[in-house]
């Protein structure tokens, strides 16, 4: 979350609106967004986006008739496949034009098998997990424009200038990607 702060702040018209319905999130959240103009967040949860668009503070604060961009950042792989996560990024994408984003970081077994192993460990503290293999995480902006360079384990998704990728950057348990309404 803090890395949008200091962007909005850069730029007054950036408008960000964080959802969540568990409470200790919410509470840092309010906290970080205290004296923020044009930044909310809303209490819904990811598995009812019919009630996140609904909701009168996102409606009052995004405009649905511009470009937006949704952050999906280490939240997807909570939404097992049965929730249809691929269908609630459409739903929330659905009344937004043409050149609307998604950025999606999810945790992949690909090249980390043990980071199956998570998903034991959430499923006994009550939580779910359920990672992704990068095919999985595709097809989750199936139809959507990829961006360059794709979908990609974090240091190589467009390094800084000068940034060195590390020789075992495939090895990463998370990978990114970001994709384009057409």
């Amino acid at each position: 979350m803090t890395s949008v702060v200091p962007k909005m702040l850069a730029d007054p018209q950036t408008r960000v609106v964080y959802v969540d319905h568990d409470p200790v999130v919410l509470a840092h959240a309010r906290n970080m967004l205290q004296g923020i103009p044009n930044a909310a967040i809303i209490e819904q949860d990811l598995l009812e986006p019919g009630a996140i668009l609904a909701d009168p503070v996102l409606r009052g604060l995004i405009d649905v008739t511009r470009p937006v961009a949704f952050l999906y950042l280490s939240i997807l792989h909570f939404v097992c496949d049965a929730a249809d996560p691929a269908g609630i990024i459409a739903a929330l994408l659905d009344p937004f034009p043409s050149g609307s984003y998604v950025a999606i970081s999810h945790a992949t077994p690909d090249t980390v098998p043990e980071v199956s192993d998570v998903e034991r460990v959430f499923d006994e503290a009550t939580e779910q997990a359920h990672v992704r293999t990068r095919a999985g995480i595709a097809k989750l902006v199936e139809g959507m424009e990829i961006i360059e360079p794709g979908l990609a384990w974090p240091p190589q998704w467009r390094p800084d200038p000068g940034d060195e990728i590390p020789a075992n950057a495939a090895e990463s348990y998370y990978c990114v990607v970001v994709a384009r309404k057409p």
